[in-house]
């Protein structure tokens, strides 16, 4: 620092005498005396040091508006059609519906088959519909055994906010022949021909609130039937059942029937019966019981002089597993109801003028159990002991062995029946149920409990196959069939086993062609004596819907 001082001043000095030179060159040079210290030095005073920040303020600009012009220009554009597709949720496409069906078909024995179903298309209010069947064979088994089904039937069903009302009338022509004759004999045709024409109309109303506190469904059946023999039967039918629902636990409730038949054959005849059933139920967890008394009046007087009957009833159902197994219980008993046309439909070879009668079950004491396992399988079986009086049984008319008539024994019929009934499913692939049912009768005034088998089963199996071809196989068994011959002695009848297969295949959603092969085993079985059935037959046909 004090050399940087040091030469400052010697420059200093240096120029003060230059200029001094340069002056008295023109005139007059004064004497000076420059007297210059080498070890001179320099103290300066300490300087003040400012430690504060200093704010340099930024200089503001104005911005200055700019002037834009703006002209109108009118360009002669041409009209755009601007179409816009607006995107939605699409709405689920509701399957078509092929509400009419029409099957037809032919087999052998000279089978000719028809049926048609015609309902109208979807509806919220109002369902109707006709169904017309025709079904025959010009032959049979054996000579002069060919049959005849037909009917018409018009079906309708309109639906209120709280009832639903249909009604159907129906007009049904059976002929059968009578053909358990030896046929050796030659017998005319005309005399072996039975023709059935029976027409029904019903009515029927039920209550559609399920949270009502009462509900309630009726029925009345006029029905009226004649046959080739001038016998005729016209009947009304009345089937009630009420329910009332008290609390949450328990509810009320009658049911029963009215039945007013006049049957006319050789005489005239009304005969009445009457049901009444008043009970009540109640639950308790998983207990539920029911009971009442079952009142029953009747005209009939074969063996009975009684028209008023009554019969204490009685049934518990406990859940043991929730809605998957339970067991059930009880005793009852009711008149059932017998006529002409429950009797012909049963066996149409039935002869003039025989004597019919309401059985009447005295007392019935069951139990069971049903339930659902492996959420597939379904079952249901029951045991049950009961006595009947006026049970009729078939047995050939006295030595006329083309025509039934109704045998009763004057006492007591006991009856052991046990029951067994269970379903399998399998993903919509397969289904599959079977039934068997092993009954036996103690009869005392008659021999044997003719006609009635004590081994009946049946099962069935359909198999859905690349949704183009449902296979049905089908069996039925009936074993231990007692017949009384003409001549007074004892038959029994060969085990019946029929078995029967049917095919469809499905060319289109409305259109498939079956072929059905019943009797595989080609049985000529008999299930009544006498009248044997068909042995090996088929059906093929075509099915359409539109």
């Amino acid at each position: 620092m004090r050399r940087v001082a040091f030469y400052l001043l010697y420059f200093l000095g240096f120029f003060f005498n230059f200029s001094t030179f340069a002056q008295t060159q023109e005139g007059e040079i004064e004497n000076q005396q420059i007297i210059v210290e080498k070890n001179k030095k320099i103290e300066l005073p300490e300087a003040q040091r400012n430690f504060e920040k200093i704010n340099i303020e930024k200089k503001t600009t104005e911005i200055s508006k700019q002037n834009y012009p703006y002209n109108d220009y009118h360009l002669p554009l041409p009209l755009l059609d601007a179409k816009l597709k607006i995107l939605s949720i699409k709405d689920e496409s509701i399957s078509k519906l092929y509400p009419n069906y029409i099957k037809a078909g032919f087999g052998n024995y000279v089978t000719p088959y028809f049926e048609a179903f015609l309902y109208n298309k979807r509806s919220e209010k109002i369902a109707y519909g006709l169904n017309l069947r025709h079904f025959s064979s010009a032959r049979g088994p054996v000579k002069n055994s060919g049959l005849s089904d037909n009917h018409i039937l018009m079906y309708g069903k309109y639906l209120f906010s709280k009832v639903f009302i249909e009604s159907d009338l129906g007009y049904y022509r059976n002929a059968r022949r009578f053909y358990g004759y030896n046929q050796d004999l030659e017998i005319s045709k005309d005399t072996l021909k039975q023709r059935f024409n029976n027409v029904v109309w019903n009515l029927g109303i039920k209550s559609n609130d399920t949270t009502a506190k009462m509900t309630f469904q009726g029925n009345i059946e006029i029905s009226h039937l004649n046959d080739a023999y001038k016998a005729k039967e016209t009947e009304a039918l009345i089937r009630y059942k009420t329910l009332m629902k008290i609390d949450k636990t328990s509810s009320m409730g009658v049911k029963g029937l009215i039945s007013i038949a006049g049957r006319t054959d050789s005489t005239k005849y009304i005969r009445n019966l009457v049901s009444l059933q008043p009970y009540y139920q109640r639950s308790f967890d998983k207990l539920l019981l029911s009971g009442g008394i079952n009142f029953a009046y009747e005209n009939d007087t074969l063996l009975s002089k009684k028209n008023f009957h009554i019969y204490p009833a009685l049934k518990a159902e406990y859940e043991i597993i929730n809605g998957k197994m339970g067991v059930f219980g009880g005793f009852d008993g009711n008149m059932e109801r017998t006529t002409l046309r429950t009797t012909i439909k049963e066996n149409p070879w039935m002869t003039n003028r025989f004597t019919l009668s309401h059985a009447n079950k005295l007392i019935e004491l069951y139990a069971g159990a049903k339930g659902t396992l492996l959420k597939k399988i379904t079952f249901n079986s029951q045991l049950s002991f009961s006595s009947y009086k006026n049970l009729p049984f078939y047995v050939n008319n006295g030595s006329d062995s083309l025509r039934f008539a109704l045998a009763y024994d004057s006492s007591k019929v006991s009856i052991t029946k046990f029951r067994l009934e269970g379903s399998y499913s399998l993903d919509k692939k397969l289904l599959a149920g079977i039934a068997f049912t092993y009954q036996s009768y103690n009869v005392n005034t008659l021999k044997k409990a003719w006609h009635i088998p004590n081994i009946m089963a049946n099962y069935y199996v359909t198999y859905f196959l690349k949704e183009k071809i449902i296979l049905n196989l089908n069996s039925y068994m009936y074993g231990g069939i007692l017949a009384l011959e003409t001549n007074g002695s004892e038959k029994k009848l060969p085990t019946i086993l029929d078995i029967n297969l049917k095919a469809d295949y499905l060319f289109s959603q409305n259109f498939s062609a079956f072929l059905e092969i019943n009797n595989l085993l080609a049985n000529k079985y008999q299930r009544y004596l006498y009248y044997s059935q068909k042995g090996i037959n088929f059906l093929l046909g075509v099915t359409s819907s539109f």
